[in-house]
């Protein structure tokens, strides 16, 4: 996890040398190794973090924390953010394919579907609470064994 975590902020490191407010993102990854392949942990991390940072607020400094941890069913990822967070219809049009609901930066709309198609196929789930200009949490189920 680890790894892929350093691998990813070193292919964002452009998103926050345009940063108005710092953002800090923090990790606790109370299991270190799942059963899913690193490109595909690695996809998922990359379009959750970069979102995160993507559509942070402009009132204040980006906070997110990334973590994992074992439950009775598999491991949990989970990316928080205090971003601009989203509103009930906007989570009901999450996942689809080249939706969008802000313009102000760049993207196709994919990112979000390719993470909920690599978590379906990998037998997981997928939950999110967000609420505006609050932010945002993705909870990810892993249904694998985990190496603490």
């Amino acid at each position: 996890m680890q790894q892929v975590f350093e691998d990813v902020m070193a292919d964002m490191a452009f998103l926050f040398d345009k940063l108005q407010f710092p953002c800090e993102v923090s990790t606790d990854f109370q299991v270190r190794i799942i059963s899913l392949s690193p490109k595909n942990f690695r996809s998922i991390l990359y379009n959750l973090l970069s979102n995160s940072i993507k559509y942070r607020s402009n009132k204040r400094n980006c906070q997110v924390h990334v973590q994992t941890i074992q439950v009775e069913k598999g491991v949990v990822l989970s990316v928080k953010d205090d971003g601009l967070g989203m509103n009930e219809q906007n989570l009901e049009q999450l996942y689809m394919m080249f939706r969008r609901f802000h313009s102000h930066v760049e993207g196709s709309g994919i990112g979000l579907h390719l993470v909920k198609r690599i978590v379906d196929s990998a037998g997981g789930s997928i939950e999110v609470t967000s609420a505006e200009d609050e932010g945002t949490e993705f909870k990810i189920l892993f249904k694998s064994e985990a190496i603490t």
